[in-house]
């Protein structure tokens, strides 16, 4: 993934998914119906604590491809201190709009960012597939 365009795209792709998941979950939750007004509130507060995310995780990436054991080292770092502040802001996101326990909001928190990363995960394979063409031994769908 060389071009710029490609790679801002699957960026943006990638940390609107898990806002999106989030909110998805949260409205299920709260047994809402699923339309534009109903989706809208919880999204952009979900974007407020991904954006924060987006940047951490991007530094971690480029701390970690300057090389060097010291560089590796600090860029898995942030990416354990950017993931536990996420994971942390959504427990306290579902505490209180579910008005659920701590304990439960911690569930459905981790439970939900493992989820998204998952799916993220399986949608970044698919879009390197599409954009980079298949890997040797493995064959494309025509």
């Amino acid at each position: 993934m060389q071009d710029p365009q490609n790679l801002l795209f699957v960026n943006v792709f990638a940390f609107s998914l898990l806002p999106l998941l989030m909110s998805l979950r949260l409205l299920g939750r709260l047994r809402e119906r699923l339309d534009r007004a109903t989706l809208r509130p919880p999204f952009y507060s979900q974007c407020f604590i991904t954006a924060p995310v987006a940047m951490g995780i991007g530094l971690a990436v480029s701390l970690g491809r300057l090389g060097g054991i010291a560089m590796v080292a600090a860029g898995w770092a942030l990416f354990a201190v950017v993931t536990g502040w996420y994971v942390r802001q959504q427990a306290h996101w579902f505490r209180a709009k579910l008005n659920v326990g701590s304990a439960r909001a911690w569930w459905l928190a981790v439970s939900s960012t493992l989820s998204g990363a998952a799916l993220l995960l399986v949608v970044m394979i698919v879009i390197l597939i599409v954009l980079e063409g298949a890997p040797a031994g493995v064959a494309a769908v025509s």
